[in-house]
C-alpha cells in the first residue's frame, strides 16, 4: 500500500510538472552557440533561425512577427564591429540595420508601437580597456532604416527597456564600479532610479550588479534584475522593482544563484531566466511561475538571453 501510495504521489508529481511546463503560451527568442533560435514558451520545437555563430541579444517586434538582434563581424570582441539585423520569421530574410565599421551596435530592444528599436553604440575596445570606461551613448532607429537619432551621450550602458507608451526607456548604466538604474526620455530628459552600495564588516565597498531591465504594462514601475551583496564575496539574484511615483524598490523573489538575463511572459505571470550551471559557463533556460516560485522548470539546455514574444500566438 505504502509503495502504490509513493507511486501515486510520484506520478502526480511529474503530471503537475507537465501540465506547468505545457500551459505556457507564445514563443521564446534564445541564443546558443551563438545563434538565435526560437522555441515553443514550454521548451518544445527549438529551432534554429541563423547561422552566422555570431548572434546576442534577441528582441521581438510587438506584433511577434519579427526578431532584431545584434551580430559580431568576427569572434575577437576586441576587434569586430557588431550591428543590429532584423529576421522576418515568415520568409526567413535577415535585413541589415546599422552599417557601423568600427562602433559596435547591441543590446536592441523594440517599441511597443513598433516604429522604434534603440540599442547601445559602443567605441572600440581593446583588451586594455574595461567597457565601463568607453563612453558609448544610446540611439533609436526606426526598422526601415530611414530615422536614427541619438538619446544620450556619455554612457556605458546595458539593457534596455522601453515604457508602454514608447515615449521612455529604462537603462542599465555604468559608472566605474557601479551599476545604476536609469529612465530616459527619447526627449532627452533622464533621471537616476536606483544604485546600491553595500558596506562588509572591514569597510570594504560593493557595488550591487543590475542585469536586466523590464517596463511593466502599467507603466508604474520597472522590473530589474540584480546580483546583491550579501558579505564575504557572496551574492544572491533578486528580481524586484521599483515605482516610478515614489523610487521605493520591492523583492519580487529571489531568484536561483547563477541567474542572469530575464524576460516576463505577456499577462506578467511568469518569468523566463537563464543560470549558469554550478561550476561551468554553461547556460540553461527556466520557467517560473511568479506567485509560486517553489517549482521553476528547466526548458533549454546550453541556451540563454531569453526573449517572450509579446503578444501571445
Amino acid at each position: 500500500m505504502r509503495k502504490l501510495l509513493i507511486l501515486t504521489i510520484s506520478i502526480l508529481v511529474c503530471f503537475m510538472c507537465v501540465s506547468y511546463a505545457s500551459a505556457q503560451k507564445g514563443k521564446i527568442a534564445f541564443v546558443r552557440d551563438g545563434n538565435i533560435w526560437v522555441m515553443n514558451a514550454d521548451g518544445s520545437k527549438q529551432e534554429r533561425i541563423t547561422s552566422s555563430g555570431l548572434c546576442s541579444n534577441p528582441t521581438w517586434s510587438p506584433d511577434g512577427k519579427k526578431i532584431a538582434f545584434s551580430v559580431q563581424a568576427k569572434k575577437d570582441y576586441y576587434e569586430s564591429a557588431a550591428n543590429i539585423w532584423v529576421m522576418d520569421l515568415n520568409s526567413r530574410t535577415a535585413t541589415k540595420l546599422t552599417k557601423g565599421q568600427k562602433d559596435s551596435n547591441d543590446s536592441p530592444s523594440w517599441s511597443p508601437d513598433g516604429k522604434w528599436i534603440a540599442f547601445v553604440n559602443i567605441p572600440p575596445l581593446s583588451p586594455n580597456i574595461d567597457y565601463v570606461e568607453v563612453p558609448g551613448w544610446v540611439e533609436i532607429i526606426a526598422p526601415s532604416g530611414r530615422k536614427r537619432q541619438k538619446v544620450i551621450e556619455g554612457c556605458p550602458g546595458g539593457s534596455i527597456s522601453w515604457s508602454p507608451g514608447s515615449d521612455k526607456l529604462a537603462l542599465v548604466m555604468y559608472s566605474g564600479e557601479a551599476s545604476e538604474l536609469w529612465s530616459l526620455s527619447i526627449s532627452g530628459s533622464s533621471r537616476k532610479l536606483y544604485e546600491e552600495v553595500e558596506e562588509d564588516e572591514y569597510g570594504n565597498l560593493y557595488f550591487d550588479e543590475i542585469f536586466n531591465t523590464k517596463w511593466s504594462k502599467d507603466g508604474k514601475q520597472i522590473y530589474f534584475g540584480e546580483h546583491k551583496f550579501r558579505g564575504r564575496g557572496s551574492t544572491i539574484a533578486l528580481l524586484s522593482g521599483i515605482s516610478l511615483s515614489n523610487k521605493q524598490v520591492k523583492i519580487l523573489l529571489r531568484l536561483p544563484d547563477g541567474s542572469m538575463n530575464f524576460d516576463l511572459s505577456p499577462d506578467e505571470k511568469h518569468i523566463v531566466y537563464s543560470k549558469k550551471k554550478m561550476d561551468t559557463e554553461m547556460e540553461e533556460i527556466w520557467l517560473l511561475n511568479i506567485t509560486e516560485p517553489s517549482n521553476p522548470q528547466k526548458i533549454a539546455d546550453n541556451a540563454g538571453q531569453p526573449a517572450w514574444q509579446p503578444v501571445f500566438k
